[in-house]
Parts: structure tokens; C-alpha cells; sequence
């Protein structure tokens, strides 16, 4: 098997503090306790859990890719292995997704982590860089640009167009697309590792993660930054009480709220699979649960929200539960459904950032 180089490159109602209500996952009157209960939702399991989804179902896209770039030398892929590799594509990039409205990474990560998912690919380009492949030339990903790379390379790679349908693409690969896909999905595992390692901290890590990184000379943070979100007020960490960090949780919300309803809204962002729908309602499974929590019953902004001020998560569920029916409501190609889109982005780009933006107010408030 060829060996490539390439990584990505970087890559409202005003509430004292003494009258809280008690609520299940608040065994004190004290905000900091609240908010601590909440931080631990948010590091742990929409965070770190959802991390480890994206290097886990990564891996499994690539390693799926190396095995057909093996059969197609005995001339043993077919369908099934093909399939196999969209799945996880799909999966993996689900959990992209879902973590983007949690940007309390550095620059650099946030930059390596938007990379990843870059969209729409350079199709001409890339059929010029396999041209090239399969004219000799080595592949250096490094020196490609970033739509080149990434899911939206892969998603090319895996998907065809064909009398106006998305289609799988069969399993009569050449052996040149098989070594572009194979160092695609190699790069996106390996950033999608790193930026787990950061995110749980290497400390954390399970050796086969960490033997990964080292194969890369890579070296994630120590800690992480879920431990930042846990450990406010500590040398180490970037935010001074559990209120500041859970306020700088909400901005990011906030901002990837914006994006989504003003510029990822009404764009293929998956055009050659026709999987747009599926990337909305990834995207907005994260934000949802930004507010509810990704696991019943854990502590979640909705559950203090409710005890402290029931009329402001009210009005919030109903919004997202608006949003979300609309979302499931929308066909492929999405470009046909113009006027729905329209609606939609104004129900979210409007009036749940206007939600969001009080209930900021309110949790400074406290």
C-alpha cells in the first residue's frame, strides 16, 4: 500500500442567587453548585463522549478504506464494502456536527477541527489531483487546499450523481481513487484524534489512541479541555468560576446558532450524497442538546432553567421543537424547498438567538 504524508494543517427575569429552588441535581441553594452540575453534562458527555464518537467512527473510515484498497487488488470489493465506508462517513461526520456549537478550544483546534468538515468539495480539482495519481505523481495532502480534504473530499469520493440521483459509488474503483480516499480518511482520523486527545486530555487516553498520535509525533494537552470547564479558577484553566465557563458554553452556542440559521441553512452542504437534511438535523441534535442535555434526566441548562425560570424554558422548548419539526419536514435536493428554508432560518437565526441571548442575560443574571 502506497504510503501518503498529509495532515491537516492549521486543520429577562431577574433571580437573586439566594432564592434558587432546590431541583434534583442541586443538592445546594448555591449557583456554583448549579452550574457545576451542568459543566459536568457539557464536559463529559456532550463533549468528551462526543469527541470520542468522531476519532472512533473515524478510525472505523479508515480502516474500511485501507480493506477495500486491499480487495480491489484481488478483485474481491464489492457493494457491501462500499456501503460499509459511506456508513461510517456518515456517522462520523454526525458527530462533527455535533460538537460544533462547543468551540472552547484553542484557535489552532477550532481551526483544525472547522477543516475538517469543509464544504463543497473541489471536484474538478480533485479529478485533476487523481489524474495526477495515476500519472505517477506522489500525493502530498499538505500541499492540496482544504476543499481538496475532509469530509467533503471523501463524500466525492464515496458518492456519485446519477440521472439526477445520489448513488453510491460502485465498487469499480481504480487503484488511484483508492489511494486518494485512503489518505483522506487517514487525515481525518488523525485530526479527529488529536482533537479528541485535546478535548479529554492525554492523560485520559486509552493507549491505542495515544500510540495513534505517537505514530504522528503529535502531543495533545495534558488535561484538556473538559478539565478547564470542570477546574474554573485553577492556574490551569481558562475560566475563573463554573458561571464564567457555562456563559462561554452559551456564546459558542449562540454563535454556531447564528451560522447555522444564516449561512449553513439552505446550502448542500453534502450535495453529491443528497444528505443536506441529515447534516441539519445533526447540527441542530447539537444544539438541542447544548439546552436539554444529550441523556435524559442528567443536569442540563433546561434543568436549572426550568427551577429558576419556567417561563423562559418553556418558551425555548418550543422553539426548539418547532425547529426541529421543520427540519424533519425538509426533502432533497433541499434547493427545492426555498421558501420553507426561508421560514426556518428565520425561526432560528431570529427567534431562538433571541431566546438564547435572554437566557445569557438571565444566567449572568444569577
Amino acid at each position: 500500500m502506497r504510503k501518503f504524508s498529509g495532515i491537516l494543517l492549521l486543520a429577562v427575569t431577574v433571580v437573586s442567587s439566594s432564592c434558587l429552588k432546590k431541583v434534583e441535581h442541586n443538592p445546594s441553594d448555591t449557583k456554583e453548585t448549579a452550574f457545576m452540575y451542568i459543566m459536568n453534562t457539557y464536559a463529559r458527555s456532550n463533549g468528551t463522549a462526543t469527541f470520542k464518537a468522531l476519532a472512533d467512527n473515524a478510525l472505523l473510515l479508515s480502516n474500511t478504506s485501507i480493506l477495500a484498497q486491499n480487495k480491489i487488488v484481488s478483485e474481491e470489493l464489492d457493494a457491501s464494502d462500499v456501503k460499509s465506508i459511506c456508513n461510517y462517513w456518515v456517522s462520523a461526520r454526525d458527530n462533527w456536527f455535533r460538537v460544533l456549537c462547543l468551540p472552547v478550544m484553542s484557535e489552532e483546534d477550532e481551526a483544525l477541527f472547522r477543516n475538517i468538515g469543509t464544504w463543497p468539495a473541489d471536484t474538478t480539482g480533485i479529478k485533476e489531483t487523481i489524474a495526477k495519481i495515476e500519472g505517477g505523481e506522489s500525493l502530498n495532502l499538505r500541499e492540496l487546499p482544504q476543499n481538496q480534504r475532509g469530509f467533503s473530499a471523501a463524500e466525492f469520493l464515496l458518492y456519485q450523481i446519477r440521472d439526477g440521483k445520489s448513488e453510491q459509488h460502485s465498487p469499480d474503483y481504480s487503484a488511484s481513487q483508492l489511494d486518494y480516499l485512503c489518505a483522506v480518511t487517514e487525515e481525518i482520523t488523525v485530526a479527529s484524534t488529536l482533537l479528541y486527545a485535546n478535548w479529554a486530555g492525554s492523560e485520559n487516553l486509552a493507549d491505542s489512541y495515544a500510540s495513534l498520535l505517537k505514530r504522528y509525533s503529535l502531543t495533545a494537552q495534558t488535561r484538556g479541555y473538559a478539565w478547564e470547564l470542570l477546574n474554573p479558577g485553577t492556574e490551569e484553566s481558562r475560566f475563573e468560576t463554573y458561571q464564567d465557563a457555562l456563559l462561554k458554553l452559551i456564546d459558542g452556542c449562540i454563535a454556531f446558532v447564528e451560522e447555522f440559521g444564516n449561512d449553513m441553512l439552505g446550502k448542500e452542504l453534502a450535495p453529491v450524497s443528497r444528505n443536506s437534511v441529515t447534516d441539519y438535523k445533526s447540527a441542530f441534535g447539537g444544539i438541542s442538546n447544548c439546552y436539554n442535555g444529550k441523556i435524559s434526566g442528567q443536569a442540563s441548562l433546561s434543568t436549572y432553567t426550568k427551577a429558576w425560570n419556567a417561563e423562559l424554558d418553556t418558551e425555548i422548548k418550543a422553539q426548539l421543537t418547532d425547529i426541529q419539526s421543520r427540519i424533519n419536514k425538509l426533502t432533497e435536493p433541499v434547493a427545492d424547498s426555498e421558501e420553507d428554508l426561508t421560514a426556518l432560518s428565520s425561526a432560528i437565526s431570529e427567534t431562538l438567538v433571541q431566546s438564547l441571548n435572554a437566557l445569557r442575560d438571565f444566567i449572568q443574571s444569577l
